[in-house]
């Protein structure tokens, strides 16, 4: 399991974003799991899952991609609108809008993730 956080520097809420990560797996009994943070301006190649920052993403999947296609926007054929490297992100959270997903939203989106993993090393 890679979770990883792509960032930039002029938007902090990146490093709110790490920490209710990592929170959420150490409640979850993981706190194993790796948490990187990558600067989207050091990148080689900038991710189709970029969404702005912060994008968590689990395994290379963006958390909290809206699923539904933008080809309007999305020009490149993903399903984000093309953002540059210096875009904030908004999270639409249980108590209105935030710079971060909320703790519940993590949990929501790890715990599965978390479980179905656990349940193959079981197998």
């Amino acid at each position: 399991m890679q979770i990883k956080i792509l960032y930039f520097s002029g938007c902090p809420n990146w490093e709110m974003a790490a920490a209710r990560v990592r929170t959420v797996l150490a409640e979850l009994g993981r706190a194993d799991v790796e948490v990187q943070a990558e600067d989207v301006h050091w990148a080689s190649h900038l991710s189709s899952e970029w969404a702005g920052s912060p994008t968590v993403l689990l395994d290379g999947r963006d958390l909290f991609a809206d699923r539904r296609p933008t080809p309007d926007l999305a020009v490149d054929g993903s399903r984000h609108p093309v953002l540059g490297r210096d875009a904030c992100r908004i999270y639409v959270t249980e108590t209105g809008f935030e710079a971060s997903p909320s703790l519940e939203q993590l949990r929501t989106a790890l715990a599965p993730a978390l479980k179905k993993r656990h349940d193959i090393r079981r197998s």
